[in-house]
């Protein structure tokens, strides 16, 4: 799905970009709980429907090592992680 400036990335796409690898490896299997999005300005991680909590904390945690924030925004929350803007 392509949408402007939006993306929608597979797991193929991620492990061979050097900047997402890292996450998307430790993510491992649950991987397939997620989405991710890839904007101009940053990168989006969607919960693809409801997470048990030991998981959710699982990938919480893997995503906030990497530089991820949870945004909470009632039932349309993500992990938000802005990219490196060079000036």
């Amino acid at each position: 799905m392509i949408e402007n400036s939006t993306e929608m990335i597979t797991k193929d796409h991620l492990v061979k970009n050097t900047e997402s690898k890292n996450f998307v490896i430790q993510l491992g299997k649950r991987i397939q709980k997620v989405s991710i999005v890839k904007q101009y300005d940053c990168i989006k991680v969607y919960p693809k429907g409801w997470i048990e909590k030991q998981t959710w904390r699982e990938i919480n945690d893997i995503l906030r090592l990497n530089g991820f924030s949870w945004l909470s925004n009632e039932r349309n929350g993500c992990w938000l992680k802005p990219h490196k803007i060079m000036i």
